[in-house]
């Protein structure tokens, strides 16, 4: 009889995700932040909606679980919460403005995706800036790991969170 309630003990966790709770954590890079302006991904994909003339249009579009973004210079990032869990209601009071994000980066097959930690506020000025600044290309550039274990925002150390060769900028 013991043996089947720990059977069943283990089975239910394993099934509850307990097991899954901590599986991504090796997967994670290092705290990195990046700043850029909150969009609504479905509309700056569909028809370039952004700035803060959008912010509202942004807000309810989130409100209705829309995938939020976070526009850094040229590069879009998916923005999520923690353990993958949704930032919508997190970043909705952003739409529309530059922030700071600190969290974890995740790239898969030319997808970009930030983990958000902690949120700040960015440099506003209040207005659309469709062009992007210095600061911002510098942000937007991709390095790469040689042996292909990384690609995204430079770390603050410059070198691969996997196998610590030392980063290359990707032309």
């Amino acid at each position: 009889m013991k043996k089947i309630i720990v059977l069943f003990a283990v089975v239910t966790f394993l099934m509850l995700g307990g097991k899954n709770s901590w599986a991504h954590d090796d997967d994670k890079t290092p705290d990195q932040s990046l700043t850029g302006e909150v969009v609504c991904l479905s509309c700056y994909l569909g028809h370039g909606g952004e700035g803060e003339i959008h912010a509202k249009c942004a807000k309810q579009c989130f409100a209705k679980g829309l995938p939020v973004g976070l526009k850094v210079g040229e590069k879009l990032y998916l923005l999520v919460g923690e353990h993958h869990g949704t930032a919508n209601k997190t970043m909705a009071s952003y739409a529309g403005k530059q922030v700071t994000v600190t969290g974890h980066v995740f790239e898969q097959e030319g997808m970009s995706m930030f983990e958000v930690e902690k949120v700040g506020k960015g440099t506003s000025s209040g207005v659309a800036q469709p062009k992007a600044s210095t600061a911002d290309k510098t942000a937007a550039k991709t390095w790469v790991c040689p042996m292909g274990d990384y690609s995204g925002p430079k770390t603050a150390d410059g070198k691969c969170p996997k196998c610590g060769m030392d980063l290359v900028e990707k032309k």
